[in-house]
């Protein structure tokens, strides 16, 4: 891991007051003690109002000059100011709005599976990475996908990992129970229902142009990171800065297998027989059986469905490092 340093002219916090079932407004007075204690006043905070609103606030603030990004909030608020820095040009290319802006997360969501992967324990130790001033860049992923309603082709960026399969239809169960649950249980009692309730899809993946699987799938996870689904380690030895995905894939799967789902917890996915590991910076998938729906998971949401294609970007974005 290369790291750098910086310290910082023009701050910006990107806040999602409702993440965490209201959690970040919990604790908005010491967030905003430890915040005045490394900034001063020379800094500016933007609360979101509606979906999609942390990317609007990047993208401007970027354009403005502001040269720190700091995401508090969820996976999903992280996904959404992630996909502020960059944008797409008419030839599909991705580029930065700024080349020496930093994105800083500040964990506070119901699942933090990023804040897993970066090895942070707390919303402290997040503030604690900015004022040390360390940085690295890491790897993102590209996903051109189909969208849900109109089928038309849209593209995302994601900081963790984006899969396709069950994770699509437990997506909807999570966030029928998350506020009721919490968050872990919610997600155990999602991923249950999710698997009773999916019948399995026949799928065609290729990875790096040379076709790796076609049959019935669960689920097939392009991993830049290690966890989704609140603490299930999809990828165990996924890195965010390796320059390429780990792809996790589970085939046909029974009731008899649920003797392996703890797998999921431990780290030991690799040694379920119904999983297939590969590695790669190019994913595509697509459904066998025209017409039919196999959703996707960007992030922790679920935004679209196959046919769709995963490229990494490698070393893209600057965040702080340990």
């Amino acid at each position: 891991m290369s790291v750098s340093k910086r310290k910082f002219a023009k701050p910006l916090v990107v806040m999602n007051p409702v993440s965490g079932g209201g959690k970040v407004l919990r604790f908005e007075k010491q967030l905003l003690t430890s915040l005045n204690e490394l900034f001063g006043s020379n800094y500016t905070i933007e609360k979101t109002q509606r979906q999609r609103h942390a990317t609007q606030i990047t993208e401007e603030a970027l354009k403005s000059g502001h040269d720190l990004i700091i995401s508090i909030g969820g996976d999903g608020t992280n996904n959404e100011v992630l996909n502020g820095f960059f944008y797409e040009t008419p030839e599909k290319k991705i580029h930065p709005l700024s080349s020496e802006a930093v994105f800083a997360p500040v964990s506070f969501g119901s699942g933090s599976d990023y804040r897993k992967v970066l090895g942070t324990k707390s919303w402290e130790e997040d503030i604690e990475r900015i004022k040390q001033g360390n940085l690295q860049k890491i790897d993102i992923g590209k996903v051109d996908y189909t969208s849900i309603r109109q089928g038309r082709h849209k593209t995302r960026l994601f900081l963790n990992i984006s899969s396709f399969g069950v994770s699509g239809i437990i997506d909807k169960h999570v966030n029928e129970s998350k506020k009721r649950l919490g968050a872990t249980p919610a997600y155990v009692v999602g991923t249950l229902r999710g698997l009773a309730s999916y019948r399995e899809t026949l799928v065609n993946v290729s990875i790096d142009d040379t076709s790796a699987f076609s049959g019935k799938l669960l689920v097939c996870a392009v991993a830049n990171g290690k966890f989704f689904g609140s603490g299930m380690c999809i990828a165990p030895t996924a890195q965010i800065d390796d320059g390429v995905f780990e792809i996790s894939l589970v085939s046909q799967f029974s009731i008899f297998d649920l003797a392996q789902f703890h797998r999921l917890y431990n780290g030991t996915i690799k040694e379920f027989n119904k999983v297939k590991t590969f590695r790669g910076k190019y994913v595509h998938a697509e459904p066998l059986i025209y017409g039919s729906e196999v959703l996707l998971d960007i992030d922790g949401e679920n935004i679209g469905k196959l046919p769709a294609t995963f490229t990494l970007l490698p070393k893209a974005l600057s965040i702080p490092a340990p």
